[in-house]
This record gives C-alpha cells, sequence and structure tokens, in this order.
C-alpha cells in the first residue's frame, strides 16, 4: 500500500512532483499493481508535419504584457490554446488529428498559441483550415520515425 499512499498525497498537492517524474512513477505503480512489463520501440510511421505557411506566424511572443482574448463564434466547437512552445502545441494537436505531430517550424521560444474548429463543415473550419488561418501555421503529411510504448505483459 506504499505506492498508493504516494499517488494519494500527490493528488492531494502535497509533493512538489514536476511533469518528467509523472510517467516513470505510474509505470512503476502499474508494474507493482498490474506486473506491467513494456519497452519502447522506434520505427517508420504516418506522422504530421507543423510547419509555419506562407503568410507567416499569427501569434504573439508568450512575454508580450498583454494577452490575446480570442473571439469565438457561438455554438460547439473545439479549442485549444495557451501559452505553449511550438514542440508542446505540436503535441496537443496530435490528440485533435489522431496521428503524431511534430514540430518543423524551427520557432523557439513561448507564444499565446489559440485554435479553434468545428465539426459543421459548412459553418466551421477542419482543424487544418484553422490552422493556416488563425495561427499562420500548417500541417503536411510525411513519414518519420516514431517511438513507440509496447506492452509485453499485464496481469488482471
Amino acid at each position: 500500500m506504499a505506492g498508493l499512499g504516494s499517488v494519494c498525497v500527490f493528488a492531494k498537492g502535497k509533493t512538489d512532483v514536476r511533469d518528467t517524474q509523472i510517467q516513470p512513477m505510474t509505470q512503476a505503480l502499474l508494474a507493482e499493481r498490474f506486473g506491467l512489463q513494456c519497452h519502447r520501440e522506434t520505427k517508420a510511421a504516418r506522422v504530421l508535419f507543423l510547419l509555419l505557411d506562407s503568410d507567416g506566424l499569427k501569434a504573439a511572443r508568450a512575454d508580450t504584457p498583454k494577452r490575446p482574448n480570442p473571439k469565438l463564434p457561438p455554438g460547439p466547437h473545439h479549442t485549444m490554446g495557451g501559452d505553449a512552445t511550438m514542440e508542446e502545441f505540436a503535441a496537443r494537436i496530435s490528440q485533435g488529428v489522431g496521428a503524431p505531430v511534430i514540430d518543423h517550424t524551427g520557432i523557439t521560444g513561448k507564444f499565446h498559441l489559440y485554435l479553434w474548429w468545428g465539426d459543421n463543415p459548412d459553418a466551421d473550419p477542419d482543424i487544418f483550415a484553422a490552422l493556416p488561418g488563425q495561427l499562420g501555421l500548417k500541417l503536411k503529411a510525411g513519414k518519420s520515425e516514431v517511438e513507440f510504448l509496447v506492452i509485453d505483459r499485464v496481469n488482471r
């Protein structure tokens, strides 16, 4: 039960656990509780590259004093936003497009990055159209080496 106690303490915010420590802690807990054994493999896979569009980046650096207040249209739509590096933003976009997104913008630093897209093709842009129009970024399909987590064994 010692492992469970440490997770509860973390959940209550009583420890200063860095993001880089969460994944190893979770894997250790899963190995202890469920006998999880896994390894990482790198292989070629379909990816999307995040690139700078021809119009240039349409986002302010995160250190600018005035935060943008994005005007969102009425109705249901998907949004993502906040201060992020291009690499962090690419990881967030990965969840929206169902494929790994790799940053190839060459842009460093954090930016105020806000994006919205919808499911109604008659009224809303999809994520691929929203990126160039709202942020000056685009996605291009390609292949690259991607690291996968392979589960070797787990007990019920």
